[in-house]
């Protein structure tokens, strides 16, 4: 009588191969996607945001740093004033004149008159505006074009910005407004040191 029992031996080199087809199949789908992902990542990222580094003292202590290897690198986004245009209080970056990145926060908007008093106060087309509670350790000082003998600084379509630190800060005071189409994007994330690593307020 024959036996009846099925032949498994010869089929195991078959199914070992299936599987191994099956992984590197898988595994090739997956490096493919990756590499899609990476090569879309690294075209948008231009558009979405940047990367860099501050290096002076003028932002502190929202922003740190006293030169390229000591200062904070943080990340800013170019889409937020693409669909608004900024508002009072809040920071920006821009490029100087030398081509360098800046951050400064935005005090004048477009068509507003500036003025700063000899105890730090804001004065926006001649009324004391309030800052935020949590702005209380800013100290504003009027150099520049915001001396004591000259008239309030008038913005006609950009913006006037100071640095939180102003008493060493090259801002509107001395550059004039900063031009909407001047403006890259809005600061966003600390990534390093360490220590400083969070949101930017």
């Amino acid at each position: 009588m024959a036996d009846s029992k099925p032949n498994t031996q010869g089929n195991r080199p078959t199914v070992r191969r299936s599987f191994t087809r099956r992984v590197v199949r898988f595994l090739l789908r997956g490096g493919y996607h990756m590499l899609a992902m990476i090569g879309l990542v690294s075209i948008l990222w231009p558009h979405l945001a940047g990367y860099s580094v501050i290096v002076s003292g003028s932002m502190k202590p929202t922003l740190c740093g006293e030169d390229f290897e000591t200062g904070d690198r943080y990340v800013y986004e170019r889409v937020t004033y693409r669909l608004r245009q900024p508002q009072r209080w809040e920071l920006i970056v821009f490029r100087n004149e030398s081509g360098d990145l800046v951050v400064k926060r935005v005090v004048g908007l477009p068509g507003e008159k500036i003025a700063i008093s000899r105890l730090g106060e804001v004065y926006i087309d001649y009324n004391k505006i309030e800052r935020p509670q949590w702005m209380s350790f800013i100290r504003y000082y009027r150099y520049g074009n915001l001396m004591r003998d000259q008239a309030p600084y008038q913005c006609t379509e950009g913006y006037y910005v100071l640095g939180d630190d102003s008493r060493d800060s090259d801002d509107s005071r001395f550059i004039g407004q900063v031009m909407p189409d001047e403006i890259l994007g809005r600061p966003w994330f600390i990534t390093w040191p360490e220590e400083h690593r969070g949101w930017i307020r």
